[in-house]
């Protein structure tokens, strides 16, 4: 028995069908480019000029469609971000740990190497 529950709220819902609708574009424009190999050797086929047309366009539709769902994916990674952080964390600050963002006001780690040792842009 399932312990999921039968119904998603419709934030959620759109969420995954988002992520699916992303995933599923690169494959769709991919068997969209092959197309044209189908069409040669057919009576009525559109020549090179009329192949080359159908993949510029397969690739506007491919970049229109990328750039229409990249503004709400970015949303719903902010959000599950937030959601993950917990309350009172600043954006853009990492909890903490190897390889984080650092924030503005975060230290710095002091150099300490003696002054001789740095090479300036008058080094010699």
């Amino acid at each position: 028995m399932s312990l999921r529950p039968l119904f998603l709220a419709r934030q959620e819902y759109r969420r995954r069908r988002l992520r699916d609708a992303a995933r599923l574009l690169p494959v769709a424009g991919a068997l969209l480019l092959i197309l044209p190999l189908a069409w040669q050797g057919q009576p009525g086929a559109h020549g090179t000029a009329g192949d080359g047309l159908w993949v510029f366009a397969v690739w506007f539709l491919m970049v229109a469609g990328a750039a229409m769902l990249a503004p709400a994916l970015g949303a719903q990674g902010r959000e599950e971000t937030a959601v993950r952080a917990g309350p009172g964390a600043r954006p853009g600050v990492a909890e903490g740990g190897a390889g984080g963002t650092r924030g503005a006001d975060a230290p710095r780690p002091a150099d300490t190497r003696a002054a001789g040792d740095r090479a300036g842009p008058d080094a010699v």
